[in-house]
């Protein structure tokens, strides 16, 4: 049995060792072994546990509601990484927006020509609405993302992310169900995508989750030239999760 102390555990997966102290102290997390100098020592069911936790925290859930629901045991991790990994995806898709309408606005300004007033008022939305979950450094963190990828990256990308969700609507007319080898093929391309995108902060996924929940998953989806419909989105949702249990 591999057993990790509680210095390990911090270093490996970014969390503190005050936090970790905290989770044992409040019950949420205790060590199943100690040592005979009496560290806590990790398993591998601890860890499971552990990824439960942030999962759930990175859902929204606060340690006492976190509490609860680990508790009741109604729900797997892989019940809970699957609803994690649809959150993950629909703020990556926020983010393509934003990257979508200022690129679109820097390039009339370079050509020398006005964007409507529709544009100014749109891109001016999506940043206020930014700016409202997001911190400073946070900001500066996805700025930099951007200028890394390039325009060029990103707009594969968007194209990409586009053709995917136009293969899996057609699929879904077809009556083709999302465990069938095509919806498959998409979803793990696209789950590619979000490991493309996804830099594994807490705190920036926890202010992406914020702007989710409160300003409402449908209307911030609709702003993108991406929006689909419910029915379209339980397909695509349906056919990600399965493609992520076989992984």
């Amino acid at each position: 049995m591999s057993l990790l102390k509680i210095g390990d555990v911090a270093k490996r997966t970014g969390l503190t060792v005050r936090a970790l102290h905290h989770y044992d102290e409040i019950g949420l997390l205790k060590a199943s072994h100690r040592s005979n100098s009496g560290y806590r020592l990790y398993t591998v069911d601890d860890l499971m546990q552990l990824q439960k936790i942030k999962s759930l925290q990175q859902l929204g859930f606060s340690l006492d509601d976190i509490a609860r629901l680990l508790q009741s045991d109604d729900e797997s991790l892989a019940d809970i990484i699957n609803k994690q990994l649809q959150t993950v995806t629909d703020q990556l898709k926020e983010q393509q927006v934003l990257i979508q309408r200022l690129s679109q606005l820097a390039t009339l300004l370079q050509q020398g020509e006005s964007p409507t007033v529709e544009m100014l008022l749109d891109s001016l939305r999506l940043t206020v609405m930014f700016e409202k979950y997001y911190t400073k450094e946070q900001l500066e963190e996805l700025a930099e993302r951007r200028e890394a990828m390039g325009d060029d990256a990103i707009n594969q990308v968007q194209n990409e992310w586009q053709e995917i969700f136009t293969q899996f609507q057609l699929l879904q007319q077809a009556g083709e169900l999302a465990s069938c080898d095509a919806a498959q093929k998409l979803a793990k391309r696209s789950l590619e995508l979000v490991d493309m995108f996804t830099g594994g902060d807490p705190e920036l996924q926890q202010s992406l989750q914020n702007m989710y929940d409160t300003e409402g998953g449908e209307n911030v989806l609709g702003q993108s030239e991406m929006a689909v419909d419910k029915v379209l989105f339980a397909y695509v949702s349906e056919a990600m999760a399965l493609a992520k249990s076989l992984k």
